[in-house]
């Protein structure tokens, strides 16, 4: 079962995707950015 579990977690490696997601400025202030990882199932 640990094994298997394992394999799993480990499969996803080559899965996450991170982007940036785009923002403005509010208000004339900068805002923040964010990086969101991603698993992408089914390809």
């Amino acid at each position: 079962m640990s094994i298997d579990t394992l394999s799993d977690f480990a499969g996803w490696a080559d899965k996450l995707e991170s982007r940036q997601i785009p923002t403005g400025c509010f208000m004339g202030r900068p805002t923040v950015n964010y990086t969101v990882a991603v698993p992408r199932y089914g390809t």
